[in-house]
Protein backbone atom coordinates (compact mmCIF):
# COMPACT_ATOMS: atom_id res chain seq x y z
CA UNK A 1 0.00 0.00 0.00
CA UNK A 2 1.14 3.57 -0.13
CA UNK A 3 2.88 5.06 3.00
CA UNK A 4 4.69 8.18 3.58
CA UNK A 5 6.27 8.19 6.94
CA UNK A 6 8.01 11.56 6.56
CA UNK A 7 4.28 13.05 6.24
CA UNK A 8 3.69 16.32 8.68
CA UNK A 9 1.45 14.82 11.22
CA UNK A 10 2.71 10.96 11.98
CA UNK A 11 3.47 10.13 14.88
CA UNK A 12 7.02 9.09 16.05
CA UNK A 13 5.57 5.24 16.77
CA UNK A 14 4.77 5.00 13.20
CA UNK A 15 7.78 6.52 11.88
CA UNK A 16 9.85 4.10 14.34
CA UNK A 17 7.77 1.66 12.85
CA UNK A 18 8.62 2.08 9.85
CA UNK A 19 12.39 2.93 9.85
CA UNK A 20 12.83 -0.27 12.56
CA UNK A 21 10.93 -3.06 13.46
CA UNK A 22 8.84 -3.59 10.04
CA UNK A 23 11.72 -3.99 7.58
CA UNK A 24 14.22 -5.91 10.23
CA UNK A 25 11.63 -8.60 10.47
CA UNK A 26 10.48 -8.68 7.22
CA UNK A 27 11.81 -10.96 4.44
CA UNK A 28 10.19 -9.66 1.63
CA UNK A 29 8.03 -6.96 0.40
CA UNK A 30 4.47 -7.04 -2.38
CA UNK A 31 4.85 -3.50 -3.59
CA UNK A 32 2.52 -1.43 -5.54
CA UNK A 33 4.71 1.21 -7.32
CA UNK A 34 8.26 2.45 -8.30
CA UNK A 35 8.17 4.97 -5.45
CA UNK A 36 6.91 2.86 -2.54
CA UNK A 37 9.28 0.60 -4.09
CA UNK A 38 12.47 2.75 -3.86
CA UNK A 39 11.41 3.20 -0.13
CA UNK A 40 11.55 -0.38 0.69
CA UNK A 41 14.92 -1.13 -0.59
CA UNK A 42 16.11 2.24 0.39
CA UNK A 43 15.09 1.24 4.52
CA UNK A 44 16.44 -2.29 3.45
CA UNK A 45 19.95 -1.33 2.54
CA UNK A 46 20.21 1.40 5.76
CA UNK A 47 19.46 -1.70 7.79
CA UNK A 48 21.82 -4.08 5.93
CA UNK A 49 18.84 -6.62 5.81
CA UNK A 50 18.27 -8.61 2.27
CA UNK A 51 14.82 -8.12 1.62
CA UNK A 52 13.17 -9.74 -1.73
CA UNK A 53 11.06 -6.76 -3.15
CA UNK A 54 8.25 -7.94 -5.25
CA UNK A 55 6.37 -4.97 -7.44
CA UNK A 56 2.74 -5.83 -8.81
CA UNK A 57 0.82 -2.78 -9.88
CA UNK A 58 -2.62 -4.45 -9.77
CA UNK A 59 -4.33 -7.30 -8.78
CA UNK A 60 -7.44 -8.67 -10.49
CA UNK A 61 -9.21 -12.07 -10.89
CA UNK A 62 -8.80 -12.22 -14.52
CA UNK A 63 -10.62 -15.58 -15.04
CA UNK A 64 -13.91 -12.81 -13.46
CA UNK A 65 -12.79 -10.56 -16.33
CA UNK A 66 -11.73 -12.45 -19.34
CA UNK A 67 -15.11 -12.90 -21.31
CA UNK A 68 -17.07 -10.31 -22.75
CA UNK A 69 -20.14 -12.44 -22.83
CA UNK A 70 -22.50 -9.40 -21.03
CA UNK A 71 -22.32 -6.36 -22.58
CA UNK A 72 -22.12 -3.13 -20.66
CA UNK A 73 -25.40 -1.16 -20.77
CA UNK A 74 -24.84 1.79 -18.19
CA UNK A 75 -26.85 5.43 -18.05
CA UNK A 76 -24.47 7.78 -19.38
CA UNK A 77 -21.87 5.80 -21.03
CA UNK A 78 -21.79 6.38 -25.20
CA UNK A 79 -20.79 2.90 -26.49
CA UNK A 80 -19.56 4.24 -29.27
CA UNK A 81 -16.71 6.25 -27.69
CA UNK A 82 -14.05 4.34 -25.89
CA UNK A 83 -13.79 4.93 -21.98
CA UNK A 84 -11.23 4.98 -19.08
CA UNK A 85 -12.50 3.32 -16.22
CA UNK A 86 -12.05 4.17 -12.70
CA UNK A 87 -13.57 2.68 -9.41
CA UNK A 88 -13.28 3.93 -5.84
CA UNK A 89 -14.23 5.93 -2.87
CA UNK A 90 -14.75 9.25 -4.53
CA UNK A 91 -14.90 11.83 -1.92
CA UNK A 92 -11.45 10.33 -0.90
CA UNK A 93 -9.87 10.96 -4.46
CA UNK A 94 -11.53 14.26 -5.49
CA UNK A 95 -7.96 15.51 -6.39
CA UNK A 96 -6.86 12.09 -8.64
CA UNK A 97 -10.26 12.69 -10.36
CA UNK A 98 -9.30 16.39 -10.96
CA UNK A 99 -6.03 15.13 -12.31
CA UNK A 100 -7.78 12.53 -14.63
CA UNK A 101 -10.12 15.39 -15.53
CA UNK A 102 -7.47 17.88 -17.03
CA UNK A 103 -5.49 14.66 -18.71
CA UNK A 104 -9.41 13.90 -20.48
CA UNK A 105 -8.46 17.81 -21.76
CA UNK A 106 -4.97 16.97 -23.09
CA UNK A 107 -6.48 14.07 -24.86
CA UNK A 108 -9.37 16.32 -26.08
CA UNK A 109 -7.37 18.81 -27.31
CA UNK A 110 -5.36 16.25 -29.43
CA UNK A 111 -8.82 15.66 -31.22
CA UNK A 112 -9.46 12.40 -29.79
CA UNK A 113 -12.65 11.87 -27.87
CA UNK A 114 -13.22 9.25 -25.37
CA UNK A 115 -14.82 9.18 -21.57
CA UNK A 116 -13.74 9.25 -18.40
CA UNK A 117 -16.34 6.71 -16.35
CA UNK A 118 -16.29 7.16 -12.52
CA UNK A 119 -17.53 4.44 -10.36
CA UNK A 120 -18.14 4.48 -6.52
CA UNK A 121 -20.49 5.59 -4.07
CA UNK A 122 -20.49 9.44 -4.44
CA UNK A 123 -22.63 12.03 -2.64
CA UNK A 124 -24.02 14.50 -3.73
CA UNK A 125 -21.88 17.86 -2.79
CA UNK A 126 -19.07 15.48 -4.44
CA UNK A 127 -21.02 14.59 -7.51
CA UNK A 128 -21.76 18.89 -8.25
CA UNK A 129 -17.90 19.50 -7.77
CA UNK A 130 -16.13 17.17 -9.66
CA UNK A 131 -19.30 18.22 -12.64
CA UNK A 132 -18.55 21.53 -12.03
CA UNK A 133 -14.66 21.07 -12.51
CA UNK A 134 -15.72 18.87 -15.72
CA UNK A 135 -17.24 21.81 -17.07
CA UNK A 136 -15.60 24.93 -16.55
CA UNK A 137 -12.38 22.52 -18.05
CA UNK A 138 -14.86 22.24 -21.00
CA UNK A 139 -15.47 18.48 -20.68
CA UNK A 140 -18.55 17.88 -18.74
CA UNK A 141 -20.01 15.79 -21.98
CA UNK A 142 -16.77 13.49 -21.38
CA UNK A 143 -17.04 12.79 -18.05
CA UNK A 144 -19.49 9.81 -16.16
CA UNK A 145 -20.08 9.40 -12.40
CA UNK A 146 -22.21 5.93 -12.65
CA UNK A 147 -22.32 5.78 -8.85
CA UNK A 148 -21.98 2.46 -6.93
CA UNK A 149 -22.27 -0.06 -9.54
CA UNK A 150 -22.74 -4.17 -8.71
CA UNK A 151 -19.90 -6.34 -9.34
CA UNK A 152 -21.42 -7.71 -12.55
CA UNK A 153 -21.78 -4.41 -13.99
CA UNK A 154 -17.83 -3.23 -12.32
CA UNK A 155 -17.07 -6.25 -14.08
CA UNK A 156 -18.45 -5.51 -17.78
CA UNK A 157 -17.20 -2.13 -17.10
CA UNK A 158 -13.61 -3.12 -16.91
CA UNK A 159 -14.23 -5.49 -19.78
CA UNK A 160 -15.41 -3.26 -22.12
CA UNK A 161 -13.07 0.12 -20.97
CA UNK A 162 -10.04 1.02 -23.00
CA UNK A 163 -8.28 1.57 -20.18
CA UNK A 164 -8.56 0.71 -16.26
CA UNK A 165 -7.03 3.75 -13.46
CA UNK A 166 -6.39 3.42 -9.89
CA UNK A 167 -6.85 5.72 -7.49
CA UNK A 168 -3.50 6.38 -6.10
Amino acid sequence: NEWWPETEGCSQFTKWLYKRPMFSLATGALVISSAIEERVRAAAARLKHPLTVHRMPIIADFVKLKTNDRPLSLAGINAELPYFAWCGGVADYVQDIFFMIRALVQVKQRGLISQLVIAGSVDRVTRTLILRYAETCDVSDMVVLVGFIDDDQLCALYRSAAGLLLPL
